[in-house]
């Protein structure tokens, strides 16, 4: 998880996972639940929004692990890393970077389409770290450490407020498709 659970930062994060299973479970239990509607409608309506909570649990994941990555770099420039237990080098290969690498794996062909477009939503992240990269191999990673962090902190408009703003819209267009998918599950019946 991002947050410790139980705290007001594990917040945002439990509550799309409650989301994401209430979802699922109406789906399987569907049935049950309202007996008028085909089991079949019911899934085809439920199954796009499902996808996309999931898609931006991933997000909100990478953006998190982003934001901790900054925060511990700012920590380790400023305590050293004797205090903080970790050195630049190691948030730049253990934290950085695979966040960048998972960040764009979510773009690939072979991902859902709301996992593309989350993927899609974070391309500022790399190239965010393009750019610190740069910096890195020019100057080292003390300075390049606090680039990445002054640039994600320049980015924080994008991170807390276009992308939830695009989430809703994700769920949004994911609810009018799953309409439009029991409309056609409900057609063949």
């Amino acid at each position: 998880l991002c947050g410790t659970p139980g705290t007001i930062w594990s917040f945002p994060e439990t509550f799309i996972i409650i989301a994401a299973s209430l979802i699922e479970t109406a789906s399987l239990t569907c049935g049950d639940l309202v007996p008028i509607i085909p089991v079949n409608v019911l899934r085809s309506l439920l199954w796009p929004i499902h996808n996309c909570f999931l898609s931006i649990w991933m997000g909100f994941i990478l953006v998190c692990t982003a934001l901790g990555s900054g925060f511990l770099s700012l920590q380790t420039i400023l305590f050293g890393a004797r205090r903080t237990g970790i050195s630049l080098e190691q948030i730049w290969s253990e934290e950085i970077r695979p966040t960048v690498n998972a960040a764009n794996s979510l773009c690939e062909a072979h991902q859902p389409m709301s996992t593309r477009l989350v993927g899609l939503t974070l391309i500022p992240l790399g190239i965010l770290v393009g750019w610190t990269e740069i910096v890195l191999s020019f100057t080292g990673v003390l300075f390049g450490s606090m680039s990445y962090t002054a640039l994600y902190l320049m980015f924080t408009w994008y991170w807390f407020f276009v992308m939830p703003w695009m989430a809703v819209c994700l769920l949004w267009v994911a609810g009018i498709s799953g309409i439009f998918f029991a409309l056609i599950e409900g057609a063949k019946l």
